[in-house]
């Protein structure tokens, strides 16, 4: 399902590896307060936790918000304060100054884990104890899932959402 060179790991999982750690990420999220209609923003590169993200905010209804790594501390700021994200996941190398300095920027009050490192405060840290029994929640097809921000040709930019049916149907 997944095959990743991920930071110095060699990833690679099957589609029951995938969905049990999608249902421990979910898990972990409920356990934290996200559910229908709350946002996760993923602040770094790609990564196969990028699919794990996005799945586990689809099992419960929240929005996974992938954003543009390489925008400005100020960009991200405003991202982050539009947004309003419950939880940020984020990535340290090459851009943890800039996301450092968004952060500081926009006073977030969500709760953050580093994907690109293990221990405290980080996205594997996150998942340790969470259960890998789907979370069966109730979601509506017709919900927005993913969140993602165009171009600003004038001003800011603006969120787009795609519902849990448009990315079903998209291929």
């Amino acid at each position: 399902a997944v095959v990743d060179g991920d930071f110095g790991r060699d990833v690679r999982y099957t589609y029951s590896k995938l969905d049990d750690r999608t249902n421990k990420l979910a898990n972990a999220l409920a356990a934290a307060g996200v559910g229908h209609g709350d946002r996760i923003l993923w602040l770094g590169q790609n990564s196969f936790r990028v699919v794990e993200a996005l799945a586990a905010a689809a099992k419960l209804g929240a929005m996974f918000c992938p954003a543009n790594w390489r925008q400005s501390a100020d960009e991200l700021a405003f991202v982050l304060g539009d947004v309003d994200a419950k939880v940020v996941i984020w990535q340290d190398e090459e851009i943890g100054a800039t996301v450092s300095a968004a952060r500081e920027l926009a006073g977030s009050s969500a709760l953050w884990l580093r994907h690109d490192a293990d221990g405290d405060g980080s996205y594997e840290e996150f998942l340790t104890g969470a259960s890998n029994d789907d979370p069966a929640v109730g979601v509506d097809p017709s919900a927005a899932l993913l969140l993602i921000y165009t171009a600003a040709f004038s001003g800011r930019p603006n969120g787009a959402m795609l519902s849990h049916t448009a990315l079903i149907t998209h291929g």
